[in-house]
């Protein structure tokens, strides 16, 4: 049984500050109540921002099992955006699948490895066959800056220099007009 949920959100390109951010309870395209408030977890300063906590109090098994069936999300929530900006659908491997607010738009994981890992000059990325589609990649810091961009055209593997990032944890979103992929790596 587990006791806790560990989460890290980055968010960027918002319309505003958060005004406020929430677990809810329901399965992709669904909307469901509120489960926890992440609120607290978010600086709220401006159109980018980072969440890390864990959820300890309150946390049951039932919570529990709702990550495991996928049937969890995150609302985040700004004056713009009463209702919701941006939503993610939490899955079993802790990834999320963004879609749009206000009007459900299926958009398909894509499977995203970066190597090595840590690393210090460059990383390989490699994308799950992105047949004709263009892939933008896109690199933010732990502070949900974006840092870097790369046009990846339709390549499946990439070579990107990281010899001039500060050391720390990147995340990278792999994007297309009908998926995206997330990774993590550590430049040394």
């Amino acid at each position: 049984k587990e006791t806790n949920a560990h989460y890290m959100f980055v968010v960027n390109g918002l319309t505003g500050p958060i005004g406020g951010a929430h677990f809810h309870n329901a399965a992709a395209g669904a909307n469901g109540a509120v489960v926890y408030d992440l609120s607290p977890s978010f600086g709220k300063m401006g159109t980018s921002d980072t969440a890390f906590g864990y959820w300890t109090t309150g946390f049951t098994s039932t919570n529990e099992q709702q990550f495991r069936a996928g049937e969890i999300y995150i609302n985040i929530h700004t004056a713009a955006n009463m209702n919701g900006e941006a939503r993610g659908q939490m899955s079993d491997n802790g990834m999320y699948v963004p879609i749009s607010t206000g009007i459900y738009t299926p958009v398909t994981t894509k499977s995203v490895n970066v190597y090595p890992n840590p690393a210090t000059e460059s990383i390989n990325i490699s994308l799950e066959n992105t047949s004709s589609e263009k892939a933008t990649v896109t690199v933010m810091n732990i502070q949900g800056q974006t840092v870097a961009t790369f046009d990846a055209g339709n390549n499946a593997n990439i070579e990107l220099p990281i010899q001039n990032l500060n050391r720390g944890l990147y995340i990278i979103t792999v994007q297309t007009t009908t998926s995206t992929g997330v990774a993590r790596f550590i430049k040394q």
